[in-house]
């Protein structure tokens, strides 16, 4: 799937990086300009910026809730997560007061950065890697899993020392296996797996249950992503510079691919905009759930219908099935690739 790749060093002298964020500075400073989205990428005087590593989340070696002071979670395993980054890049001999590295060899190291966008606080959202970039800096790479495992997001994924968190333009077979390497991590026990309490629940007795004890996922504080469901002009101006994403039921679009294609130019939702299209599928031989004006996508047509409506312009299928049972689920379930 087509990223922008961008080759330049990383550098972590005089900053603080953690397990799922750390300095880039690409060769041509200017190419920050190409990153897609509705949000700039901030830089420094140097031409750097702070990258937030795509598909992960580490425990907060540092940060600050608003209006508050700073805090971290639990911090041997935010260190960890923090030490694996940049030793996996090639740093060594590093020295810090406190999280800021005072001293490392070498003080950059070639790489790259593969993207599709920057986040609200202005930090490229990126997949990185150590070494040759595999596309010329400033070009559309196709990334594919092979390419994912050789990042350090796939690596912290691996070893459990970060959870998955999954931005919605992560493409979705890069989404697979990185949920697939994080259960393996987790059936394992490692990292964060050991001592994790996110689903059964931790007793806060206080503040320091949650910066000191509790490995927990999400962290404290963090920003809830917003959708518009609508297709009206009004609503739509209103909402589109303040949401993530738009969907679309079915019978708004003819549930077909020149439908939805035609419905996102005519409606006019930008690419900064996530799209989101909900797909009617009928299952073969089973009753049928839904009678809607247009027609449900057969069975049989259920994985290629999925590709097709994602070359119209979806980043995401909502699939609707016709009955909604767990037999129907298993079946669509064994139909994708």
């Amino acid at each position: 799937m087509p990223m922008l790749c961008l080759a330049g060093t990383f550098r972590i002298l005089s900053t603080e990086p953690d397990g799922d964020s750390i300095r880039f500075y690409p060769d041509d400073p200017a190419a920050w300009a190409r990153v897609p989205g509705p949000n700039a990428v901030r830089t420094n005087a140097g031409g750097g910026a702070q990258l937030r590593l795509d598909g992960i989340d580490a425990l907060e070696t540092h940060y600050s809730p608003r209006g508050g002071g700073p805090l971290h979670q639990p911090l041997d395993l935010g260190h960890q997560a923090r030490d694996e980054v940049v030793r996996w890049l090639g740093f060594r001999g590093i020295e810090r007061n406190g999280e800021t590295v005072t001293a490392v060899t070498p003080e950059e190291l070639p790489g790259y950065l593969l993207t599709r966008g920057a986040d609200l606080y202005g930090r490229c959202v990126a997949l990185i890697g150590r070494g040759d970039a595999p596309a010329p800096s400033g070009t559309q790479a196709m990334v594919k899993v092979a390419d994912l495992r050789r990042t350090a997001n796939h690596r912290m994924i691996a070893t459990g020392l970060a959870y998955p968190t999954f931005y919605l333009k992560l493409y979705a077979d890069l989404r697979a296996e990185l949920a697939k390497q994080s259960r393996q991590a987790r059936d394992a026990n490692k990292g964060v797996w050991a001592g994790d309490r996110t689903r059964k629940g931790v007793n806060v007795e206080s503040l320091a249950t949650l910066t000191d004890d509790a490995v927990l996922l999400p962290k404290p504080a963090r920003r809830t992503p917003l959708m518009i469901g609508s297709n009206g002009p009004r609503t739509l101006s209103i909402t589109l510079p303040h949401v993530d994403a738009w969907n679309t039921w079915w019978d708004d679009y003819g549930n077909t691919p020149e439908g939805l294609t035609e419905l996102i130019e005519r409606i006019g939702i930008p690419e900064t905009v996530n799209r989101s299209a909900c797909m009617l599928v009928q299952l073969d031989g089973m009753p049928v759930e839904r009678k809607p004006d247009v027609p449900a996508v057969e069975q049989g047509r259920f994985a290629a219908h999925i590709e097709e409506l994602r070359q119209a312009g979806a980043d995401e299928v909502i699939v609707v099935a016709s009955p909604i049972t767990e037999r129907s689920i298993r079946a669509l379930g064994e139909a994708l690739p």
